[in-house]
């Protein structure tokens, strides 16, 4: 993971790009939030335990947030699903911050006891999560003021080899995560998005500089990265999708049996 600032403008890049587990073989999601507006990208490929391959949805709608996730998610033997975990974790919680909390809480919980379904059943699939883990970006308006709030979960095994999930430091845009310039962090694979930030572009559109980075890993032919590309953008005036999928189920409904927050 790396992470630097660029004293350009006042803009903020949060990249998400890493390797999946169960349901994807990589992704690549890109977060760009500026003062007027944040857009999120993602590509579509997702590759399965048995090898195939087939175009999903990687952002979905939860309330009046959106969820870009990266890493390992969705095991329908388990039924396992990342969405509908923050989904439900997230419910009646107002601020950004608090998302993010409630957000790493329920998922922390669930990660490791999918990772000890995995470990005791299914073990390449358990070294898949150890190695690329869960990334998380939730994005939206608090009031008319664009945000993005993410985080990432590691799986490991501790010396008595006992599974542990380790959040990162969460990141907060707007806050002390965005301050003059822009604002970049990279998971797992983004070798030409890295590329692409050291030559310090001068971003105009959150859209198009999105579109770009995701892009960039689609022609490069990273294994398990493809597109088409699913592209939204939420301002002041609220959420406008710029490409998707049409098959693409994207609500996502709380679970009612768990409890509001």
């Amino acid at each position: 993971m790396r992470s630097r600032n660029h004293k350009q403008a006042v803009w903020a890049v949060y990249i998400l790009a890493v390797c999946a587990g169960i349901n994807a073989a990589a992704s690549t999601i890109v977060v760009v939030r500026t003062p007027v507006d944040v857009s999120i990208a993602a590509d579509s490929m997702a590759t399965f335990g048995d090898g195939s391959t087939a175009g999903v949805c990687k952002i979905y709608r939860l309330g009046e947030v959106f969820l870009g996730v990266a890493g390992t998610d969705h095991d329908a033997a388990t039924s396992f699903n990342v969405a509908g975990i923050v989904s439900t974790a997230i419910r009646n919680v107002s601020k950004p911050a608090d998302k993010i909390t409630s957000a790493r809480t329920a998922l922390t919980s669930e990660i490791l006891t999918e990772a000890k379904n995995l470990m005791s059943g299914r073990p390449q699939e358990f070294e898949n999560v150890r190695r690329n883990g869960v990334s998380i970006a939730l994005v939206g308006l608090d009031g008319t003021v664009p945000f993005v709030v993410g985080q990432h979960f590691t799986v490991r095994l501790d010396s008595k080899n006992e599974i542990q999930i380790v959040p990162s430091k969460a990141l907060h845009c707007p806050g002390l995560d965005c301050p003059q310039g822009v604002y970049e962090l990279h998971m797992g694979e983004a070798d030409l998005i890295q590329k692409r930030m050291d030559s310090h572009p001068r971003i105009t559109d959150s859209v198009d500089f999105a579109r770009e980075l995701v892009q960039l890993e689609i022609d490069a032919h990273v294994k398990g990265v493809g597109g088409p590309i699913d592209l939204l953008r939420i301002s002041a005036s609220g959420p406008t999708w710029v490409r998707r999928k049409p098959a693409c189920q994207i609500e996502v409904i709380p679970s009612s049996s768990s409890p509001k927050r």
